[in-house]
């Protein structure tokens, strides 16, 4: 049923010139008393409405797997599950951009999740700010360039057009490169000679990597890899020799990184050297931690038992297991990559807390960068399905926090 939104507009005004939170001062997880935002969306429509079904690619058909070191081919089958899910995330995350228009359970995640202002005589986003459209825009440029992507189009402003990008499965795809010693390969992997024996025309001199990339190695916790699959480098700056550590430095292991080969950019110096890099598209690489996650978040073992009646959230209950964060399919590693992948070099990862995603929403200053980070995206997609496939008996539940609220009554 629709109602007059023209009498919640006080609420509106409250929360959008307040720069309100959807948590006033609670923690992420409870959200308890939040009186301004239950009055601010109490009347809106809040039918979970149809969510769009887009049928699946094969892991082969969007991208290059390789048979060599860190290849992915003994991996396909599982890539293949992972994609499925993948369209399942954004199909929800789809659905849940194109039906915010008076449906409150939209509506109230993607204020909590984004700090999308809301204006309540349209049922909507509030576009008359320009920096929420603009907010708004960005959300909706992210999506499509990851749904543009899934439909096999490829990638905005790819390196190499027509190219498939590469997906890897271990460090070894990428050898690490000590950069005093290390001389630059060029396209066909042949070592970079910089002077020759006038007579013999033997080579005298090579030009080392340090040199290449002078610029970069003054970083002091850059390193570069050489990959033979496209025979190019990446260049990686958390200060390890090995793309995925065992125990790294800041003590956080890695999932999986998205990269765009160094060598697809200009030659930064050539020393006199006639060559050429080899190039390619971005590549994701997946470390051994993402296939066998510890419990925590991107850890449930698949979208489909966490629908199933016996694994469903509770709608109103507060059980840490039950916790969005922890509702993460192993699948969502890959969904999050997708929109580092197809990005304009402007999705640094800001957060991924959820209390610190949620904490960002709200603040104007953090806002923006918000709405480039890939967690925000994949939180909301898990979100977003879980609300349109409960199971016939279930309460839908709303993640407007941590814990999973009623969608009936979401502030109960």
């Amino acid at each position: 049923m629709r109602w007059s939104l023209a009498g919640l507009l006080p609420s509106l005004c409250l929360v959008v010139l307040t720069n309100a939170s959807p948590l006033g001062h609670e923690s992420a997880y409870d959200i308890e008393g939040v009186d301004s935002l239950n009055t601010l969306v109490r009347r809106v429509r809040t039918g979970p409405g149809g969510g769009t079904v887009t049928t699946p690619k094969k892991t082969t058909d969007l991208f290059l797997l390789d048979s060599g070191p860190g290849g992915c081919t003994s991996k396909e089958a599982t890539l293949d599950d992972w994609l499925t899910e993948v369209f399942l995330l954004h199909d929800a995350i789809k659905t849940a951009y194109a039906n915010i228009q008076g449906e409150r359970s939209w509506m109230l995640m993607w204020y909590t999740w984004f700090g999308v202002q809301l204006n309540m005589q349209t049922g909507g986003v509030d576009v008359s700010d320009k920096d929420n459209k603009k907010l708004w825009d960005t959300i909706g440029d992210h999506i499509s360039r990851v749904t543009q992507f899934l439909a096999g189009a490829g990638l905005v402003n790819p390196q190499v057009a027509g190219e498939n990008p590469r997906l890897f499965c271990g460090p070894e795809a990428g050898e690490h490169q000590p950069w005093a010693e290390s001389v630059v390969k060029d396209h066909k992997a042949q070592e970079v000679v910089t002077e020759r024996d006038p007579e013999t025309q033997q080579p005298t001199e090579y030009l080392k990597l340090g040199t290449a990339f002078m610029n970069t190695v003054q970083n002091p916790k850059a390193n570069a890899f050489w990959f033979s699959a496209f025979n190019g480098y990446d260049l990686d700056f958390r200060g390890e020799t090995t793309l995925c550590p065992e125990n790294p430095k800041d003590g956080n292991r890695r999932l999986a990184k998205t990269a765009r080969p160094a060598s697809s950019w200009p030659v930064i110096f050539s020393d006199d050297a006639d060559f050429t890099f080899g190039r390619a598209n971005r590549h994701i690489l997946f470390c051994p931690l993402s296939f066998s996650p510890p419990s925590g978040s991107h850890s449930y073992p698949s979208l489909t038992k966490a629908v199933e009646e016996d694994n469903y959230p509770t709608a109103g209950l507060k059980d840490a297991n039950e916790a969005l964060d922890k509702m993460m399919p192993v699948s969502s590693t890959m969904y999050h990559e997708l929109y580092h992948l197809t990005d304009d070099d402007n999705t640094k990862d800001q957060a991924y807390s959820l209390n610190d995603i949620i904490r960002n929403a709200k603040g104007p200053s953090t806002r923006e960068a918000n709405s480039h980070n890939p967690e925000t995206y994949t939180l909301f997609a898990t979100a977003a399905y879980l609300y349109l496939n409960a199971p016939a008996d279930e309460e839908p539940c709303l993640y407007i926090s941590g814990f999973p609220k009623k969608a009936s009554n979401p502030f109960a």
